[in-house]
């Protein structure tokens, strides 16, 4: 198995771009090799770790996916991700054990047991990290400190497509759009929970930092915008498609 480094890729003009990305972040070819961990000495390739009395991580137990939740996940990304649309591709979709040469390793979250009678659900949907440190307090998000002896993790607590396509644009080296500071215009950022409880995306800990690529063009349906999920929202569905803007970015970190 080898690691492929991130770099730096200085041939793109931010003038032509929407939407927010990492320079140093853009993989130096454009198709990544996933894996579904199936061992958990697996996660020794990780920054993920698994606790002494609980066996439990960051709040949740790592696990395996099934065949029919991996087969749906490659479908949902393998579609989602082409070259004719994005630049990049999502390539392999095998067990860690039987892939060769992988540069990300898909897990699940799972409950895990604290005491109680039934078991704690994390409370996170999903992470995608590249590096090491805790990806809701770093100052760029999911991308902390890059080191490249630890390899990019996509943890998804469901087979939600909205969680999975937007982790995956988070591997691809795209950041969070609600973090522009237009987003403060943005009524879709606050949603109501309950009768006494409101939520506002733009709450966050993650911040645009000096490393961020951006246009001032905010892209209100960005895949990566949190606040995007009302707009897309219908019954009990949520629209999981990438916007013209999240294509044209792609495209151009991967010409």
């Amino acid at each position: 198995m080898k690691f492929i480094a991130l770099i730096f890729n200085f041939s793109i003009s931010p003038l032509l771009l929407a939407g927010v990305y990492e320079p140093d972040l853009i993989w130096p070819k454009k198709d990544i090799n996933v894996c579904f961990m199936d061992n958990m000495e697996q996660l020794k390739l990780t920054e993920w770790k698994i606790g002494k009395e609980e066996n439990k991580v960051q709040g949740f137990e790592p696990a395996f996916f099934d065949k029919s939740e991996a087969k749906f996940i490659k479908k949902i990304i393998t579609d989602t991700y082409t070259a004719e649309d994005t630049g990049v591709n999502f390539i392999g979709w095998q067990g860690c054990s039987q892939s060769k040469d992988f540069d990300v390793i898909l897990l699940k979250m799972d409950s895990f047991w604290n005491g109680a009678l039934f078991p704690e659900r994390p409370k996170i949907k999903g992470v995608a990290n590249i590096g090491v440190g805790d990806h809701r307090n770093s100052p760029r998000g999911n991308t902390p400190n890059l080191k490249t002896d630890i390899l990019p993790t996509v943890v998804l607590r469901d087979v939600k497509k909205f969680e999975m396509t937007q982790a995956f644009g988070q591997i691809a080296g795209l950041r969070h759009e609600h973090i522009l500071p237009e987003a403060e215009n943005d009524e879709s950022c606050v949603i109501r929970v309950d009768i006494n409880t409101w939520f506002n995306y733009r709450e966050t800990t993650e911040e645009l930092g000096d490393t961020a690529v951006i246009n001032t063009s905010y892209d209100p349906m960005s895949i990566m915008n949190d606040c995007s999920i009302n707009r897309r929202s219908e019954w009990f569905t949520v629209d999981s498609s990438l916007s013209e803007k999240d294509k044209e970015t792609l495209k151009h970190m991967y010409p």
